[in-house]
């Protein structure tokens, strides 16, 4: 009775603040109260449910521009539909007061090890890169306030959501829930990809006059679409136009990558002795969505995912390896047919070809060049607004594309900040390893998410793989809270053993580094 008192109470004050605004300053006050409203309450359900914010963060994000183009379409206000953008960094900031509150109620220790430190170091350096310029007219590129702080958020929200993230222990039943969200969306992104491969026609039609996703990134992106609003994205593979599927990211690039994500959760089920048909299907369906955009970095990204996922089965024994044999096959038996089409097989291979030979290598190889002695000849980099996303947003005119993730990080942040952002991901793949050797759920997500990192790794030799949100807040949130849970009690070693064997088994069970 006294929450439903309580319910009432709130929608009564609200409508009573609304009505209020609408008098006094017009309904673009009474917008941006409401909208203020919807972020506070976005703070406080993650501060006091960080498991469900970290997976309302990996359902929305994906689906974020989807999302708020069609309710814009529908005639939700501009306003609201921008401040609706920033629904991500209300829940991010929740997950971190919640972090805060374990600490401080000493649910969690406060000890910090190597990626605690490199973390706050590139997120310190960052900061000061986004303060300085104002302090120093000019200073690391000139830009605008605005435009600096939408480069930083783009860097530095998936590591400040990873620390949070880690101090925020979940029930293994939590993490079982985000992980069925990943594949959701999944199997989202794998139905929109196939009908974008098989109906081009009808899917552009969707994005441009169903869901008018040109008008909200005029609008509320401030991007320019595509030239005559269509998205259907082709390139030249040795003389063959591939037609490269973006689903519902409408961005072939960020696609692949997140796919990868999927991808290496379900490897990780098969390789272990809790494989469902589910995991197989969601597996199958990540695999040829990869193939399916065509991104050539994002492929080996995957197929590094499942060799190390092999390799792990064959270490864990022959139930294993037998399982993920099956997968194989099916996996095969499945996307042969539906890739038959496209040219992955000579855009994966154009990755390896001669520069002299392609054209796109050829561009690749010149712009990494390029950024590579911008970052020798300019140390301190070229400030936030540099990395491409941003640039491309902003028209900025110190917009670098070096098609690598981490010199991407030097031209922007420097050397020191390049330096910090790779101890940062190493520091983490390592942690990532150590705790998968833990058989309970958290330590199944931290396996899946060292082959997704290992192969994300690789691939951001070749391209830009963090600057897109579904991508970098995906998987930094779930590598975050697969460290969060302590690891189970090692067994009791037996009397007889040797001290360096009862030193080796208490470095492993305290994660010493």
């Amino acid at each position: 009775m006294s929450g439903s008192i309580s319910s009432a109470l709130v929608v009564v004050v609200v409508a009573v603040a609304l009505f209020g605004d609408i008098v006094v300053g017009g309904i673009h006050v009474a917008e941006l109260t409401l909208a203020a409203g919807v972020a506070g309450a976005a703070i406080l359900l993650a501060a006091t449910r960080p498991g469900g914010a970290i997976g309302a963060l990996v359902f929305y994000v994906p689906l974020q521009q989807t999302m708020l183009a069609w309710v814009y379409a529908k005639g939700l206000p501009l306003t609201l539909v921008k401040d609706f953008g920033y629904i991500k960094d209300a829940l991010v900031l929740g997950v971190c007061i919640a972090a805060v509150r374990n600490v401080q109620q000493r649910r969690v220790a406060l000890r910090l090890d190597a990626f605690d430190g490199f973390a706050i170091l590139y997120v310190t350096i960052a900061l000061v890169y986004l303060v300085l310029p104002s302090v120093f007219h000019g200073a690391l590129g000139g830009q605008s306030f605005t435009t600096r702080i939408d480069a930083w958020r783009l860097d530095c929200l998936f590591p400040i959501l990873a620390l949070a993230g880690r101090r925020t222990p979940l029930s293994e039943a939590s993490i079982r829930r985000i992980r069925y969200v990943v594949f959701l969306v999944a199997a989202a992104m794998f139905a929109v990809a196939v009908w974008e491969s098989v109906d081009k026609l009808n899917y552009n039609h969707f994005l441009v006059s169903t869901i008018h996703l040109p008008e909200y990134q005029q609008q509320a992106l401030k991007t320019l679409p595509p030239i005559n609003d269509d998205y259907i994205i082709t390139s030249v593979i040795g003389g063959l136009t591939v037609v490269r599927v973006g689903g519902l990211l409408a961005d072939p690039l960020g696609l692949g990558f997140y796919m990868v994500l999927p991808l290496a959760l379900a490897i990780e089920r098969i390789s272990s002795s809790r494989a469902q048909r589910l995991t197989v299907l969601v597996a199958v369906a990540s695999g040829v969505t990869v193939a399916l955009t065509e991104t050539r970095s994002a492929m080996i990204a995957g197929g590094l995912a499942i060799g190390l996922g092999s390799y792990v089965a064959y270490r864990k024994g022959s139930e294993a390896r037998g399982r993920l044999a099956v997968f194989t096959i099916v996996a095969l038996l499945v996307a042969v047919p539906l890739t038959a089409h496209t040219a992955f097989s000579s855009r994966l291979a154009s990755a390896f070809s001669g520069t002299s030979q392609n054209v796109d290598n050829q561009t690749h190889a010149q712009r990494s060049e390029s950024a590579y002695h911008l970052v020798l000849h300019h140390p301190a980099g070229e400030g936030l607004g540099a990395n491409p996303a941003t640039g491309a947003r902003d028209q900025t005119s110190n917009s670098v594309k070096s098609e690598n993730s981490y010199l991407q990080v030097g031209t922007e942040l420097g050397i020191a900040g390049m330096l910090a952002f790779v101890a940062m991901y190493l520091a983490l793949l390592y942690k990532l390893r150590w705790r998968s050797r833990f058989h309970d759920e958290a330590g199944g997500l931290a396996g899946a998410s060292w082959l997704a990192g290992m192969g994300l790794f690789v691939g951001g030799f070749f391209l830009h793989v963090w600057i897109n949100y579904p991508v970098s807040l995906t998987y930094w949130g779930l590598a975050g809270i697969s460290l969060a849970v302590p690891p189970p009690a090692p067994s009791p070693q037996p009397a007889a053993a040797l001290p360096g064997q009862r030193l080796r088994a208490r470095a492993l069970a305290e994660g010493i580094w």
